[in-house]
């Protein structure tokens, strides 16, 4: 499910700013998801039919998709599966479970996935399942309220307060959006941009260690019966999706409550907009 992953192991920093550069100048790979009937086709089409847009289809990954490349402002994106989304879009998903495996199969071909919830309904349960089905597979977010000009603006949702309802939705973008008038398209462009330069971003292991052990010295991790739980360094070991390493002296001692704190502390200096990533413990190295 990471096979455009960059693993960091050995390299030099400018053998990484090679990599990621080389990166960067391909198509964004996004995926636009969602439950049924909250405008995915809908959007598909006011892409493609967009004059200002230059557009392209190109095989998928997979036996049935068709990508199409969209050119915005003279930037390449690859949207991936669009005939499928446009197929589906004219008939009853067959399921629940149908979509789900859709969405994995998409999120598989995917750097960002856009998320499209449906404004006059909105938030709902089935909307939060494919959202954590994206941090799970830890692709970038971008959430879009869908149809906002079929609401009424007296029972729009405050968009800004999302994150105080839902902490966890905090790291990413949300914009209202058209999809059948265009409304507000060249923001999700920007979103998308935004996303993507944090989803290939190399934070130095200097860099990284000033922003997390002075937090760990003043909010130290909860102690064990065995003795304190220490925090030696962190170093990020991997791009897209982000992955950084805790090494501690006893790693199974820095529980989820603990590994969530540290994230938030973490995006208040490197906020890795729309970024969903993993802090992994690990033992100390031998002769550390």
């Amino acid at each position: 499910m990471e096979a455009h992953r960059l693993v960091l192991g050995d390299l030099s920093e400018e053998e990484i700013r090679e990599r990621i550069l080389k990166r960067l100048e391909e198509p964004a790979r996004i995926a636009v998801i969602g439950r049924p009937n909250v405008g995915k086709s809908t959007l598909i089409n006011h892409l493609l039919g967009e004059e200002r847009l230059v557009t392209s289809p190109l095989p998928g990954t997979t036996r049935d998709a068709i990508d199409t490349l969209v050119t915005w402002k003279g930037r390449p994106y690859r949207f991936v599966d669009t005939a499928g989304i446009r197929k589906r879009g004219k008939i009853a998903e067959a399921s629940e479970m149908y979509g789900i495996i859709r969405t994995e199969r998409t999120l598989i071909q995917a750097e960002i996935a856009v998320v499209l919830i449906s404004t006059p309904d909105g938030l709902t349960d089935g909307d939060l399942r494919i959202i954590r089905q994206v941090i799970d597979a830890r692709r970038g977010l971008v959430l879009v309220f869908n149809k906002w000009d079929a609401t009424d603006p007296k029972e729009a949702p405050d968009l800004t307060k999302l994150g105080e309802r839902y902490p966890f939705l905090a790291f990413a973008p949300v914009i209202a959006l058209s999809g059948l008038t265009g409304k507000n398209i060249p923001a999700l462009f920007r979103h998308i941009d935004t996303v993507r330069s944090w989803y290939y971003r190399r934070i130095g292991t200097s860099a990284l260690n000033r922003a997390i052990l002075p937090v760990v010295e003043h909010t130290p991790p909860p102690r064990l019966k065995t003795g304190a739980v220490r925090i030696l360094y962190a170093t990020q070991v991997q791009i897209a999706p982000t992955v950084i390493h805790l090494f501690s002296n006893h790693p199974d001692g820095l529980s989820p409550t603990y590994l969530q704190f540290l994230t938030r502390k973490i995006r208040e200096i490197h906020p890795f907009t729309g970024v969903p990533f993993l802090l992994r413990p690990r033992g100390k190295k031998e002769g550390e």
